[in-house]
């Protein structure tokens, strides 16, 4: 929660980065190929037009939500590529990929599309207030959000490999958020790749899939 102390390590700032001399970056037209295609496989995703542009991530902590403590030189660069929705203008998927090896790493779907059921209204209001979240039992909630990350990696990510453990993480949530709760899982497959799975409480929509190691 925002009031309590957090440490936020290689926070993403993207920028617009102007490179001297010649890089060794994958380029923006293979760093679309490889965005689009991750998505494609994450979220069934058929988009062809995307924009991106090369980022840069930033060491650095910050202390109590708003006082940054420390902050380094540029933790490693990357292309972010984003698929607009048509209507409102909005980037409801995007993807990292790593600019130098052009393997995409990461995928998102916008919480602000996330339209709870009736049903998952009435279990969003059975938290209370988001001054009382830190006493509610979310552990039956934990759990299921670790099952439904372990059916997401099985049924877009297991074609040719396994799942071998999942093992619930963090569980947050904030005012800005709140009662919507993330809930992170991480996925160890058999090949030994590592996805971290966030799934957004009480919906259970993948909002964040992370290929751990390939940043």
């Amino acid at each position: 929660m925002k009031r309590k102390i957090a440490l936020i390590l290689a926070a993403v700032s993207c920028v617009m980065l102007l490179v001297a001399g010649k890089s060794n970056f994958v380029g923006y037209d293979k760093a679309k190929e490889s965005g689009l295609a991750f998505l494609r496989t994450a979220y069934g995703l058929e988009a062809t037009e995307v924009k991106s542009k090369l980022c840069a991530k930033i060491n650095r902590v910050v202390i109590d939500g708003t006082g940054v403590g420390k902050e380094s030189a540029t933790a490693g660069n990357f292309y972010h590529v984003a698929v607009f929705d048509p209507k409102e203008n909005y980037p409801y998927y995007t993807a990292e990929v790593n600019a130098i090896t052009g393997v995409a790493y990461r995928a998102q779907y916008a919480r602000r599309y996330i339209h709870l059921t009736k049903e998952q209204e009435n279990k969003a209001n059975s938290l209370g207030a988001l001054e009382s979240f830190v006493d509610f039992d979310f552990s039956q909630y934990k759990q299921d959000a670790a099952d439904a990350a372990r059916r997401f990696v099985q049924d877009h990510f297991a074609a040719n490999d396994a799942i071998t453990s999942v093992f619930p993480q963090t569980v947050r949530t904030e005012s800005d958020i709140f009662p919507m709760v993330d809930v992170d899982s991480l996925v160890i497959m058999k090949s030994g790749a590592v996805y971290q799975i966030t799934v957004c409480w009480p919906s259970m929509t993948v909002i964040d899939i992370q290929l751990l190691g390939e940043d």
